[in-house]
Formats: C-alpha cells, sequence, structure tokens
C-alpha cells in the first residue's frame, strides 16, 4: 500500500483551510490568471506543491504565487 501525504492551505486567518491542490489554488485566486497556468506546468502533481526551494528558503508554490501576484500587479512580463 502506498501513501500519499495530504497537504492543507488557507488562503488568510479568516478563511478556512482546505486541502492543497492545484484545482484549489485555482479556485482561491480566482483572477490571478498569470498564477493558473504554472501549477499544471510546474508540478507533475498534487504532493509536489510541497517540495521546498532550498536557495529561496521557501515552498516552490508560495514562490509562485509571489511571482506571479508581482506581474498581475505590476503588468510586467
Amino acid at each position: 500500500m502506498k501513501r500519499e501525504k495530504k497537504l492543507y492551505y488557507s488562503v488568510s486567518a479568516k478563511d478556512g483551510i482546505i486541502p492543497l491542490t492545484t484545482n484549489n489554488l485555482n479556485k482561491s485566486f480566482p483572477g490571478k490568471h498569470t498564477f493558473h497556468h504554472f501549477p499544471d506546468a510546474q508540478f507533475r502533481s498534487n504532493v509536489e506543491l510541497s517540495l521546498l526551494d532550498r536557495f529561496k528558503k521557501k515552498f516552490k508554490v508560495n514562490y509562485l504565487l509571489e511571482t506571479t501576484l508581482f506581474v498581475n500587479a505590476t503588468g510586467a512580463p
């Protein structure tokens, strides 16, 4: 039997805790169209959403969200 790690997140302290999946991330940030394309392209499975970028010292999905939010806010390519 293979075990799969289940991870959860919350968008803010006021929001509920939900499973960390690419589908839920897209639902959590409906207006962030730039962000929507990246999780599917960067991660082969929902478990990979928890990968840590040791150089940046943060989760890769967090860095991806921060980067795409900056792009949406500034209009930078």
